[in-house]
This record gives structure tokens, sequence and C-alpha cells, in this order.
């Protein structure tokens, strides 16, 4: 198609080796690295990803799961084209040509990105853990979480997704799911049965799942490897991510981060 043709143009000397888990997960590492260091939210990573994910699976973009330089340059465009929707002020195509290391040139950002626009038809303001966590959170009484405590409970919960985000195997899981899970791990006592009881309750969220996820998040958080049984169990047909449905696109325009303001530049490589 004229689209892999494209595609093969924009990366001609690649060796065509094949996209793997460990390498969603080093360019995955690399979008939350650049988010840091320039001060954006990490959700603005997190829906990186879910451009980049959403597009390989596309029939427009799955010949990039099989080529490992141009996984790189759709997974960069993505992180590029989150941050103009979601932050104040975006990278330049330039710029983004220096983040890179001079790997693709800027014109390659800016052609990839309407090949992904085009493919997940500008839907690129989808339901997020992060959004979803904070509406759940919102909905703790003050009387029940004090503002420096729910602050520390939200860190946590933030933590548990970005490490979510990381890893492949939470890729079948609903947001909402994903959230209710990490706030769930990050409360203790009578306040967690009090208010994830109500949330459930409120929330129609189904418990059963909820604590095979809470599990794989605490195996996660304390650093051993993800079980792969419970990823067969969660990636059937019944726990399908549903949020690629019901999508909201975005239309907003940022200003430009100046070059006196650049970030420095990062090798992303898997």
């Amino acid at each position: 198609s004229n689209n892999d043709a494209n595609h093969r143009n924009d990366d001609n000397d690649s060796k065509n080796e094949p996209v793997d888990a460990e390498c969603r997960t080093k360019m995955a590492e690399w979008c939350f690295h650049i988010a840091k260091h320039c001060e954006f939210q990490p959700e603005t990573a997190s829906m990186a990803i879910s451009l980049a994910d959403r597009y390989v699976i596309s029939k427009h973009g799955e010949c990039a799961l099989k080529n490992r330089k141009l996984f790189k340059l759709v997974v960069m465009t993505c992180f590029y084209t989150a941050i103009k929707v979601h932050e104040p002020e975006a990278l330049t195509p330039d710029l983004m040509h220096s983040l890179s290391r001079k790997e693709f040139k800027a014109k390659q950002f800016e052609k990839c990105e309407i090949r992904v626009l085009k493919a997940i038809q500008w839907k690129v303001n989808p339901p997020t853990s992060y959004s979803f966590a904070r509406l759940y959170s919102d909905c703790i009484p003050k009387t029940l979480l004090k503002a420096e405590e729910r602050q520390a409970v939200m860190k946590t919960v933030y933590k548990q997704l970005e490490k979510a985000t990381k890893d492949y195997s939470f890729i079948a899981i609903r947001p909402s799911t994903l959230a209710f899970a990490a706030l769930s791990n990050s409360l203790s006592g009578y306040l967690k049965d009090i208010v994830m009881t109500a949330l459930a309750d409120v929330c129609d969220i189904d418990t059963k799942e909820s604590r095979v996820v809470e599990a794989k998040l605490q195996r996660r958080l304390n650093g051993k490897p993800a079980d792969r049984n419970v990823f067969r169990l969660l990636s059937s047909s019944k726990f399908v991510q549903s949020s690629r449905k019901t999508l909201v696109p975005s239309s907003s325009k940022r200003s430009s981060r100046e070059e006196n303001k650049s970030p420095r530049t990062v090798t992303a490589a898997c």
C-alpha cells in the first residue's frame, strides 16, 4: 500500500527487526524521562503511549511492529503530538530532530504525525487511567482524606499508573479499572474498606477484576515480574479496553517552546 511505501521510504536503512514488549517499555521510559525533564505531566507520556498503541493495531500502522526504527519514530511522534494537545507549550519538529540525535528529520515527524492522526481518526484525547484516578479521588470527602494525605495517596497512584503504562501486560485493562485498583492499593484500613466499597457501587466497578489488577500492580510496585497467566486472563475479550471506542477529539493549539528552553538530548533506543 502507499502507506507502507511511505514508511519504507522513511526507514529504508533499518534492519526490519520486529518490535517486542521490551522495545515498547524502553520507548515508554524515554517518554516519561523527557516529560519529567521538561516538567510535563506524566499523563502526557501515558497519552503518547496510548496513541502509539492504537496506531500500531490499526491496518495503517501495523507495519511499525515489524520495524524497530519505524516504531521509534512513531512513539516519538505520538509524544510530540500528545505534548501539543495536553501541555501549554509544544516542542518543535526541529527540536524533535535534536532529541532523536538527528536520526529522524523534522519533516519525518510532521509526515508521521499526519499518518497517525488519520489512522486513529484524530481521536487524541481519550479518557486515561490518570483522569479516572483524579475523578475517584475527588469523590472522597475532605473530611475523610486531608489535602496532604490526598497528595501522598495520589503520588502512589501515579507511580503505579506509570509502571502500568510501561508494562505491555497491562494494555488490555480498562483505564477505569486500572485507576480503581491503583487507588485501592494506595489506601489502607477502614478508609479503604469504606471508600472503595462506595466507589465500586457508584461507578459500577467489577471488584473481582479489580482485585486481580491490584495484585498485579502490587507485584510491579515491588519490582517483581508481571504474571503472564494473569495477563492471559485479562486479555480475553471480556476485558478488551473499551475506552478506544469512546474518545473525545481535541484541536487545541499550543505555542512552541523556545530553543533556549530545550531539554537535553536523550537517545531513544529500543
